[in-house]
């Protein structure tokens, strides 16, 4: 025999004895095996199913801790574990699983159990058909009351709880006071877990009661949902007034609570109330505003007037008299009157009459800065300047009563004339005669001729007409040269024609008085 073909037969019988050795050596371990007894289940969403398995030794040595469970889709599914503790050589064991069915879609599904210890795996196949399952939540979503005024959105909606998607049909009716007002119908489709919705929009709706029936149907699932709310109109009033450099507007409701959410113009800018029902404008150009408000609904008009005060000042000696007074001429009562000056501040208070004095020892003499302040006014600056008086002339002012100050007033000064002796009686004759004629001739102005003033104070021009006692004025005419702004009279036509003021009054009662403003 050749060498070649002894060294073949050696690898043979080498082979053969390998193979002999291995099958022995794997025959010696368990061998699993895993077996469904049913291979198709039926169920639909919210199922569980028991699963009954086998699971075999077929080796011939005893196994342990052997894993049994499930695998098929992630979602839709929920699976259970078992853990076998030992199986006996040449041994079989019988197992429930249980498989939760949550929401999967309709369908077959193809799921495996799984059999494994250590490097022993085993597996078999079974089935799962889920059923179509046809769910939904229809639902309408208003609220129970609205005041009247108000825009009124109600939302439809329809949510599929079903496996599968579902085809229905919608309708919608919308009833006030027991009369149909609306309709809507419509077939949706609608894919699984998907909302759909529809909106009924009801502008500004007349107060009443309403009511929102919703009729649906799929696939013979049919459900009826009513919705009733109300339109209700309050009894809202409100105030608008002018204090402390602010227009201010309340709207409150028939037990005095505050409104919010009221919408409110002034001079075309909006606001909305706050949780108070309030709304505070800020201010400080004087002049007629216009506030309107929408209350339920309805729009109602009302005007503010912010005004601004007017000052005259008259010194004597060594006080100030300030004269406070509105766009018409007349004077204004509880005005704080604030004096600054070289020497510090001084402060007072406007009488009845609109009078307030300030004594220059306080505050000093040369430039006095003014500060005019009352809650329903503007407030103003004004700088004047106070002389001081020579010290021979000097007189201490009585203190203000609450008598009005004449409005033509001057400061004057003269010395006190001496004692009349008695052996002048002659010149006290002559006094007496002049006093007379002086009488005459003032009594028969105050009594039959109109009485008229005219006084400038920093940019203002004040006219005062006053009719006599006697009779009255009958077609009155003021005509005035003057680079005018503004002009404003408390009776009569005024008007300014290039740069000449003309002011008319058709009559004036006995001694009935009118005031012309004029601003420079």
């Amino acid at each position: 025999m050749k060498f070649k073909e002894i060294v073949l037969m050696l690898l043979v019988l080498a082979s053969l004895f390998s193979i002999t050795n291995v099958v022995t050596y794997v025959s010696a371990y368990p061998l699993i095996t895993v077996q469904v007894l049913h291979d198709n289940f039926e169920a639909k969403p919210g199922d569980t199913i028991i699963i009954p398995v086998k699971v075999a030794n077929l080796g011939n040595e005893s196994i342990s801790n052997v894993t049994l469970y499930v695998v098929g889709p992630e979602e839709g599914f929920k699976y259970q574990t078992r853990i076998i503790k030992s199986i006996a050589a040449n041994q079989s064991i019988l197992q429930n699983l249980i498989v939760k069915v949550l929401s999967p879609p309709a369908g077959v599904y193809s799921l495996k159990v799984v059999a494994v210890s250590g490097s022993n795996f085993a597996q078999d196949v079974f089935k799962v058909k889920i059923s179509a399952e046809i769910d939904y939540i229809a639902e309408i979503n208003v609220s129970h009351r609205y005041y009247y005024g108000k825009d009124v959105t109600a939302k439809i909606s329809i949510k599929s709880c079903a496996n599968t998607p579902i085809i229905g049909t919608v309708k919608i009716h919308l009833f006030h006071d027991n009369k149909l007002m609306q309709s809507y119908s419509s077939t949706i489709y609608v894919e699984s877990g998907e909302l759909w919705s529809h909106s009924i929009y009801l502008p500004k709706p007349e107060p009443g009661n309403y009511t929102i029936i919703l009729k649906t149907d799929f696939y013979g699932n049919v459900k009826v949902i009513n919705k009733s709310f109300e339109v209700y109109q309050r009894i809202l009033n409100y105030k608008a007034e002018f204090q402390d450099g602010a227009i201010t507007v309340y709207v409150k409701d028939e037990r005095e609570n505050g409104v919010p959410g009221v919408i409110v113009k002034i001079n075309g800018i909006q606001f909305t109330t706050d949780e108070y029902g309030k709304v505070s404008y800020a201010v400080n150009k004087p002049g007629t505003y216009r506030i309107q408000l929408n209350l339920n609904g309805k729009v109602v008009e009302t005007l503010v007037e912010v005004k601004k005060p007017f000052i005259r000042v008259i010194q004597k000696n060594e006080t100030l008299f300030i004269h406070v007074v509105d766009p018409t001429g007349k004077g204004i009562s509880n005005v704080t009157v604030i004096a600054t000056g070289s020497a510090g501040s001084a402060y007072a208070y406007t009488n009845a009459s609109g009078w307030a004095q300030i004594s220059l020892r306080e505050t000093g003499f040369g430039t006095i800065l003014l500060n005019i302040k009352n809650p329903n006014y503007l407030p103003i600056k004004e700088t004047v300047t106070a002389e001081k008086p020579l010290e021979h002339l000097t007189t201490t002012s009585q203190p203000m009563t609450n008598t009005t100050i004449p409005s033509v007033q001057t400061s004057t000064s003269s010395t006190v004339p001496a004692p009349i002796k008695k052996s002048a009686a002659g010149y006290v004759s002559l006094i007496v005669l002049i006093a007379a004629l002086i009488f005459a001739g003032t009594s028969y102005v105050a009594f039959f001729m109109p009485i008229k003033f005219e006084e400038q104070l920093d940019k203002y021009y004040f006219v005062k007409i006053k009719a006599p006692k006697l009779r009255g004025i009958k077609n009155f005419r003021y005509e005035k040269q003057i680079n005018a702004v503004d002009v404003r009279a408390t009776k009569g036509n005024v008007h300014i024609e290039g740069n000449t003021v003309l002011w008319e009054i058709e009559e004036l009662e006995p001694e009935e008085e009118a005031f012309l403003q004029v601003l420079l």
